[in-house]
């Protein structure tokens, strides 16, 4: 006897669709109520003949009798990517044709197309359907990425591929350009650029994701050279600013990621783009200690001597991370770019070198190194210390025996001197206007009496 618990009759539905008798089936359904879109679990009866080679008739029949053909499993999996992760493509045809959305998002925000490709089920059979069925290329999930970065991630190169020939420079689009020709249709330079322009953007091929990556940063993590070279082939801007100023190369040397680094300057990055801060790659390189990267960025012609907005250089920045980290790598950076002839004496907007720097925070074996570089040991900041003043507020004994040593004079610090005798002579003139004051309260006291 069948029970009218929703489980019951959906075991028994499957049990029923095994048989694989479409009479059975649509004998079944006329006489119960089965809500098959209500069904969330793996043995959703329509999924599961989907998947499980029942015949084309009864899939088409289950889908005639669904409520609501736009519904999805706990999975986020839908009968349109069941449909397509089996190369059913009669069946997908089916389901749009009843209605089910092309573009119908599941609870992870991801269309078909990104759930296929995420789960390595997508065939360019698949892809084609989707495609000339206009499904949302551009669209993205809960993580922030769309369908072209995960196919480049997984690796799926033909699937990159045929999505990059199908949206830039397609067919189509060059036939229209040549019957612009033939029919001898003058086009101004602008008009051309314009029409070009719209084509590249029909896909979205630069956007980044959450974390900053794009397809083509993507590509280098795997190190897919056959891929990096499609995405730039179809438009990719390896120099293009997100929205936090940077550009891959400025992103990827912050961040120490030397494989980016080393694809990005192999294949054309502006090595000395600058962030909103005119800090280049290697100022940040060498602001967060990768010295790896910043070997690569020296080696290739990345300027030495550059000022960001504080009007430090990257020896300079290098020193003052020295402040907060005695990371040895900050030693080996700053070695490295005397190697590559950084100037020690460029001082910053507060009049600061390397030398005053290394000076203040009592290293040694740095300010030893500058010296022998050629370093001005006689500077004065805009504080008016030099490095010796500096050292001896520090009781760096050793760094003030060396300054002296290399010429160090003692200077007398003139700006703190001035503020002391203004300080006196306020002083000086409060306490004589006070005696003053008391003298003639005494002398009108006596006059009264």
């Amino acid at each position: 006897m069948i029970t009218n618990s929703k489980n019951s009759k959906n075991n028994d539905l499957l049990t029923i669709i095994r048989t694989n008798n479409i009479e059975v089936i649509k004998e079944y359904i006329n006489e119960n109520v089965v809500n098959i879109d209500e069904i969330k679990i793996s043995e959703n009866p329509l999924i599961f003949a989907i998947k499980n080679n029942i015949s084309d008739s009864i899939i088409k029949f289950l889908i005639s009798n669904i409520k609501q053909i736009n519904f999805e499993l706990n999975n986020g999996e839908t009968p349109l990517t069941a449909a397509l992760s089996h190369n059913k493509l009669k069946i997908a045809e089916d389901l749009i044709n009843n209605g089910f959305n092309i573009n119908y998002m599941n609870i992870y925000t991801e269309n078909a197309l990104i759930y296929l490709i995420k789960n390595n089920q997508i065939s360019r059979e698949s892809l084609s359907f989707l495609l000339n069925n206009n499904i949302d290329i551009n669209i993205k999930d809960e993580d922030d990425r769309n369908a072209l970065m995960y196919a480049v991630e997984n690796e799926l190169f033909l699937i990159v591929k045929d999505i990059l020939e199908y949206y830039i420079m397609d067919n189509k689009f060059i036939i229209n350009l040549l019957l612009l020709k033939q029919k001898r249709i003058k086009s101004s330079t602008k008009f051309l650029t314009k029409i070009i322009k719209h084509e590249f953007n029909k896909l979205h091929i630069n956007d980044i994701d959450e974390e900053g990556n794009s397809a083509f940063l993507l590509a280098c993590d795997n190190s897919d050279e056959e891929t990096i070279k499609l995405l730039l082939k179809y438009g990719t801007n390896i120099n293009l600013y997100d929205d936090f100023g940077y550009t891959p190369l400025l992103q990827s040397s912050c961040e120490g990621n030397v494989k980016r680094v080393q694809y990005l300057i192999k294949y054309g990055a502006n090595i000395n783009a600058t962030d909103d801060y005119y800090n280049t790659s290697l100022t940040l390189a060498c602001q967060n200690g990768h010295f790896e990267v910043v070997d690569i960025l020296l080696k290739n012609g990345a300027n030495v001597n550059v000022k960001n907005i504080n009007g430090d250089t990257p020896i300079n920045v290098a020193c003052f991370a020295l402040y907060v980290s005695s990371d040895n790598n900050y030693h080996k950076i700053i070695k490295l770019l005397l190697v590559y002839n950084a100037d020690v004496n460029i001082s910053n907007n507060d009049n600061s070198t390397p030398l005053t720097l290394a000076s203040e925070i009592g290293e040694k074996k740095i300010v030893e190194l500058l010296l022998e570089h050629g370093a001005n040991v006689n500077i004065i900041n805009d504080d008016g210390d030099s490095p010796l003043t500096l050292a001896r507020k520090g009781h760096y004994n050793e760094i003030e025996e060396l300054l002296i040593k290399y010429g160090a004079q003692i200077w007398i610090n003139k700006k703190k001197i001035i503020i002391a005798i203004i300080f006196l002579y306020l002083y000086i003139s409060y306490f004589i206007q006070n005696i003053i004051l008391s003298k003639n309260h005494t002398k009108n006291v006596i006059k009264r009496y």
